[in-house]
């Protein structure tokens, strides 16, 4: 992903936890996009992560940020709902980037410009069910946001 952003010429961002920039590593991580996150207000003195990201995408003329919604790497059924609101602050779209393993192909499958919150995280469970993962057992699609109700109309 990180070539592909290169050979565009679009400039890449993506959050990190801040504990994993210390020393050389982190060097290079910052010269790769990763904006470094403390993810606690009171350590942090900020007023939200979403402010935190809303900024860095106003201060940016042309930007590519990447937000996993899912917020780890072991499975949680509930996504951390932070990049809707990014991208609805900073009046930019959602482009929805997957990696499917078992059709072997990778790439951007739908733009959403946020409108409706429940409808707009609906139309994304829809997309990501259909997406095997690297690790299925250790992904899961938010289920309050089901497709099921899309699928009846």
């Amino acid at each position: 992903m990180r070539i592909g952003f290169y050979m565009l010429n679009i400039p890449l961002r993506y959050t990190i936890k801040n504990t994993i920039v210390k020393g050389p590593i982190g060097y290079l991580l910052r010269k790769s996009g990763a904006v470094p996150i403390v993810r606690t207000r009171e350590q942090s003195g900020r007023a939200s992560y979403i402010d935190l990201m809303t900024g860095i995408i106003e201060k940016t003329d042309r930007i590519a940020m990447v937000i996993t919604p899912e917020g780890t790497r072991s499975i949680n059924n509930t996504w951390k709902t932070g990049f809707y609101h990014v991208a609805k602050n900073s009046n930019v779209p959602i482009a929805l980037g997957y990696l499917d393993y078992k059709r072997k192909v990778s790439g951007i499958g739908l733009i959403i410009y946020p409108n409706n919150f429940d409808e707009d995280m609906k139309e994304i469970m829809c997309f990501y069910e259909n997406v095997t993962p690297r690790h299925p057992e250790r992904f899961s699609i938010d289920k309050k946001y089901t497709c099921a109700d899309k699928l009846k109309r």
